[in-house]
């Protein structure tokens, strides 16, 4: 598949893999809405259309850029901002709030889009700024937003100043979750050295007060060498998916979560194109406010348990647009 490989791993070694070619974290979603300096996580791409393309790659571990494995022992630090200590739904355990000065303590009864939103439900809201001593090397950091005041979209603006360098510029929560309502929100920031001993982090207002919920520190791990790739798909064919790695669901308007929606395998919707997947949505009938797009999956066609899966794929800049490129291979969304 164009962009997009998979490659097994020993069950009894690792926990837990994640997607790479760019993308640094299992549970980090790839939006476009946010400046990410030195990863692929960012999002102000005032050139992308109501599409995202799967673009080619080259499918081989050795042409990739570094790869990194994530399993719970990568975690050195994963803190509660605002909380107490327990552990979460993924086995990470959350230490109470420590290293944490400024800003004033709230809490919110329900946050949404969380598979464990109790980490959610405490907050620090204003200037804040984290120092953690660790040991010198490199780390992705995690950080966990929810808005808790209902913030407008460009009405809570701050960034994200990792070791004295802005790392996230002009966090918006509202506007990258597309919603004013408590909504769980993740940012990872890649390959983030630490020189001195000490993990220094701030969070500064731009417009009204930076607000965080936790953070996530794991240290960057190589993966293994020897991964062998077992399926793929490079896209370098006609203008249908191949049926033998892709199944195509079609639903009616409403078919699938209520929404005014039809997946349908029309080339409009569903294409291969100069070597990339596109899926494309459109307004079928504006007066009745029905649109068209497209679902494909591997199931039964890609069933792996344990690997990697990598994967390269661009989606658009616009409200409204829930893409869902990554879940692994071969599983529904009601199986996760």
């Amino acid at each position: 598949m164009s962009g997009v490989g998979f490659y097994p791993v020993c069950a009894a070694e690792h926990d837990a893999v994640s997607a790479s070619s760019g993308i640094e974290h299992p549970d980090q979603p790839v939006t476009d809405k946010t400046r990410v300096p030195g990863g692929l996580l960012g999002n102000d791409n005032p050139s992308a259309r109501d599409e995202f393309a799967m673009t080619p790659g080259s499918g081989a571990p050795h042409a990739q850029p570094e790869q990194i494995l994530y399993d719970r022992e990568a975690v050195v630090w994963a803190v509660n901002v605002g909380g107490d200590g327990y552990r979460s739904a993924d086995g990470i355990h959350f230490v109470a709030e420590e290293a944490v000065t400024g800003g004033e303590l709230g809490a919110i009864d329900i946050v949404e889009g969380a598979q464990d939103d109790r980490f959610y439900r405490s907050y620090r809201l204003g200037e804040l700024r984290l120092k953690k001593p660790l040991p010198n090397g490199a780390y992705d950091l995690t950080f966990h937003f929810a808005e808790p005041l209902q913030a407008a979209r460009g009405e809570r603006v701050f960034d994200v100043i990792i070791q004295g360098e802005k790392r996230i510029e002009d966090m918006d929560i509202s506007r990258a979750r597309d919603s004013s309502n408590p909504s769980a929100l993740l940012r990872t920031v890649p390959r983030v050295l630490v020189d001195d001993g000490l993990l220094d982090i701030r969070l500064s207002s731009s417009k009204s007060l930076p607000v965080l919920s936790g953070v996530v520190v794991r240290e960057r791990r190589p993966a293994p060498a020897a991964w062998g790739l077992v399926w793929s798909d490079e896209f370098d064919y006609g203008v249908r998916p191949n049926a033998a790695r892709w199944t195509v669901e079609r639903w009616e308007p409403c078919g699938v979560s209520g929404d005014p929606e039809a997946y349908t395998d029309h080339p409009g919707d569903l294409r291969v194109e100069a070597g990339s997947l596109v899926i494309e949505a459109h307004r079928a009938a504006k007066a009745e406010k029905v649109y068209t797009s497209a679902r494909v999956h591997s199931r039964g066609r890609g069933d792996f348990l344990y690997g990697r899966e990598d994967i390269r794929a661009r989606l658009p800049a616009v409200g409204g647009f829930w893409g869902d490129v990554g879940v692994p291979m071969g599983i529904h969304r009601n199986e996760l």
